[in-house]
C-alpha cells in the first residue's frame, strides 16, 4: 500500500496534494503513479545486483515492491479508462 510512511521515504507528497495542485484528473493520478515508479526504481536495481552477486539486500524491501505492484495496477487501470476499457 502507498502509505505516507513510503511516499514520505521517497520525498513524495500524497495523491491528495498532487490533485490539489494538478487537478483532480486520470493524468495527475498518472502523474501521481508513474512518479512513484520513476522514485523506486533504483530500488528493482539494488536487489537485481544482490541476486547477481549473491548476496542478500542490505533491507527489506517487501513494503516497497507491494507498493510498486500497487501502483503499476493502478496505472494499468487508469490506461484503461483513458483508452476507454
Amino acid at each position: 500500500m502507498l502509505t505516507d510512511e513510503i511516499l514520505a521515504r521517497y520525498h513524495m507528497i500524497p495523491l491528495a496534494g498532487y490533485k490539489a495542485m494538478l487537478g483532480n484528473t486520470t493524468e495527475t493520478e498518472l502523474t501521481f503513479y508513474e512518479t512513484f515508479l520513476t522514485q523506486t526504481d533504483y530500488v528493482a536495481a539494488k536487489l537485481s545486483e544482490a541476486a547477481y552477486l549473491g548476496q542478500a539486500p542490505d533491507e527489506n524491501y517487501t513494503e516497497v515492491l507491494a507498493a510498486r505492484q500497487e501502483a503499476r495496477e493502478e496505472i494499468n487501470k487508469l490506461k484503461g479508462v483513458q483508452n476507454g476499457i
